[in-house]
């Protein structure tokens, strides 16, 4: 926005071009005849027009003084009246009241934001929708740069070329040869690489960001939904699968996509289920037998009581095979053992549950006795917050599962968690562990 030059002026001007046009130039020169009228008539208009202009400065608003090829530095503060010098030719108001600016569809023609369009990324062949806004501030000290570097509409072009530009920079950056999966569960660190990119991009010009707000990335696209219900399916499969123990979680979390460091997660699990085995007599009887009838090698029969051997000879896939049959043989030959040398009541089969966590990895555990069918998890703020959670699944007495519960920039991790099951509709709450 600029103040327009007063009457006087824009009338000199408008003679001055009027009377070069109507003198032809064979005529003697003007300043030796006296001059036409129109000359005589411009320089008492110019000497009366030499008087100083009174100008207010809006509320709101900072004024940027503008001399022919000069922008003055001394700002003129909002709500202040001043005397004009003749040789000011305009006066550019910029914004000093914070500035709300949003990515959307529809601008006015002259507002602002009218060059930020909706954040449309492209990941993987799939549209994400993300809705987005900022509130930034242009100091008083930063007014003089900007109508300097950009002109008579400073606000509008700043907008378009540095901060649009730099949004869309950023999200064609990051979701180029970008996974969607690694897109998606990494979303938090890709809006503060944001904010930190939005934040270097005003830091040139001095212009502040107050706050900057960007929600959920979203599509109706039935292919992406169906994309992310495989990413799910996949991530509880296959987490549930390697992960026992908190030492897990952490190796799953760090080497996700390394097929050495799934062999390691595998190798890990089998040392404990060799762990279940120790010492045990039966256990051994078990191991040598199933070892003799799947024909492995008779060096490995010298391991005596340690069966830790196993991992330092025997194929991973061959090793696990002998410690999944002797588990079960061994499990099957103490229950025959138990039910022989005891005449208790066995206490009735029940579900309990335990929720274990690992920053946004969560472990709901049944130790109880008895198999959940139909367990779903459900509560306050999950619909809100990035929740991957389990429905209709089936967990049996020490089986697992594992899901996802990521904070968002406008809504926590909730406090507490419910669980239901086939034949216990009334939700069991477990309160959410600590990170």
């Amino acid at each position: 926005m600029r103040a327009e030059p007063p009457f006087g002026r824009r009338l000199i001007a408008a003679l001055a071009r009027w009377d070069d046009t109507a003198t032809p130039s064979a005529q003697p020169d003007p300043a030796e005849s006296g001059g036409s009228f129109g000359r005589r008539l411009l320089g008492a208009l110019a000497r009366w027009d030499d008087e100083p202009r009174e100008f207010a400065v809006p509320v709101g608003m900072t004024g940027v003084a503008v001399t022919p090829g000069a922008v003055l530095s001394d700002v003129l503060r909002e709500g202040t009246a001043h005397q004009l010098d003749p040789d000011i030719t305009e006066v550019v108001l910029v914004p000093a009241r914070p500035l709300i600016l949003e990515w959307r569809q529809e601008h006015e023609p002259d507002a602002y934001d009218a060059a930020l369009e909706p954040v449309v990324v492209i990941v993987q062949g799939f549209r994400l929708h993300i809705e987005m806004s900022a509130v930034l501030r242009i100091p008083a000290r930063a007014a003089p740069a900007l109508v300097r570097d950009f002109g008579d509409a400073p606000v509008q072009r700043f907008v378009e070329r540095v901060l649009a530009t730099a949004v869309n920079a950023y999200f064609m950056e990051i979701s180029t040869g970008s996974a969607l999966e690694k897109f998606l569960v990494d979303y938090q660190r890709v809006l503060d690489g944001l904010e930190t990119r939005i934040n270097e991009a005003l830091a040139s010009w001095e212009v502040e960001a107050l706050t900057i707000t960007v929600g959920a990335a979203n599509s109706q696209d039935p292919a992406l939904i169906e994309a992310l219900r495989q990413i799910v399916a996949a991530e509880v499969e296959g987490r549930a699968l390697s992960i026992v123990t908190e030492e897990e979680i952490r190796l799953t979390e760090v080497v996700h996509d390394s097929r050495q460091e799934q062999r390691r997660m595998e190798e890990l699990v089998l040392r404990q289920k060799i762990q279940q085995l120790g010492a045990n007599r039966v256990a051994a009887e078990v191991l040598l037998r199933t070892m003799a009838e799947m024909q492995v090698p008779e060096y490995f029969s010298n391991i005596g009581g340690d069966v830790s051997a196993l991992l330092t000879g025997m194929p991973l896939a061959k090793a696990q095979a002998v410690v999944e049959r002797t588990l079960r043989e061994t499990a099957v030959q103490r229950s025959r053992a138990d039910e022989d040398t005891t005449a208790q009541v066995q206490p009735e089969p029940h579900v309990e549950w335990i929720l274990d966590r690992r920053n946004d990895h969560f472990v709901l555990r049944n130790v109880g006795s008895a198999i959940a069918t139909g367990v779903n998890v459900s509560g306050p703020g999950l619909a809100e917050a990035d929740a991957h959670v389990p429905a209709n699944a089936d967990i049996g007495p020490g089986a697992w599962v594992i899901f996802i519960i990521a904070a968002n920039m406008t809504h926590p991790v909730p406090n507490e968690i419910e669980v239901t099951w086939d034949g216990h509709p009334e939700p069991v709450i477990l309160p959410v562990p600590p990170r």
